[in-house]
This record gives structure tokens, sequence and C-alpha cells, in this order.
């Protein structure tokens, strides 16, 4: 089973929503039969960035894939855990997690190859199947 990290923004934003929105990544990562690796469970109550993305790099490491949120290029931890993911040549996969409370209806961008040419990228949707 691949393990996916889970890469968004995190600070500045609301802590409850910014909750909701990784525990939502992480159900629809789970659905994709991949283990999720979500942030905001790693860190638990640290507040200080520097000592959770320590903790977060070393787990990344450990992952085959990155999940990056929609607002990950919002983030400057996530954009460094995507530079380390492309670094290592990672499975790349960009998820528009939904604003309402169901998971139905959101897709998934997987790109294992250069974004630029958009070489080895699918879409898949929740219906089932590639597009």
């Amino acid at each position: 089973m691949l393990r996916c990290y889970i890469a968004g923004k995190i600070s500045g934003e609301d802590e409850a929503k910014a909750k909701v929105k990784f525990d939502k990544a992480t159900e629809i990562i789970k659905q994709r039969y991949m283990m999720p690796v979500n942030p905001m469970v790693l860190v638990g109550l640290e507040k200080d960035w520097n000592k959770c993305m320590r903790i977060c790099l070393k787990s990344l490491l450990t992952c085959d894939a990155i999940c990056l949120l929609d607002d990950w290029k919002d983030s400057k931890g996530a954009k460094l855990e995507e530079n380390v993911a492309r670094g290592l040549d990672m499975l790349i996969i960009h998820l528009e997690v939904p604003k309402d409370k169901t998971i139905n209806n959101e897709e998934l961008i997987i790109n294992n190859g250069d974004a630029s040419t958009g070489s080895a990228t699918e879409t898949v949707s929740e219906k089932g199947g590639n597009e």
C-alpha cells in the first residue's frame, strides 16, 4: 500500500477548518487504497513552525507519494514539501477538497513525471475509472 503525505496550508488558517480539510483529504486518499499521512496528526499540539516542519519532513521521506491540496502554493511549508517530493521523484497527486461536507465529487490529478510536459498525468474522478 502506498503511503501518501498530505500537503496544504495550515499556518494562518482557522485550526478547525484546516482539520476538516485535512480529514476530508485523509478519507479521499483512503478511498484510493493509499495510506494517508496527515501532518496535523503528526504534529499534535506543537505550534513551533520549525519543529513541525522537521517532524513533517521526516515523515514525508517515508512516503511514496505526496497529495497537494488546492491551497498548497499559499504555504511555505507545503512548497518545501512539494520541492522535496519532486526532487525525490515521488508520485505527485493534486487534490481539490470539496468545500461542503460531501466527498463524492472530488478529482485527483496524478502526475508522476514532468509537470511542465504533462507526462504521465491522469485524472481520476470519484465516479470511477480514468478520464
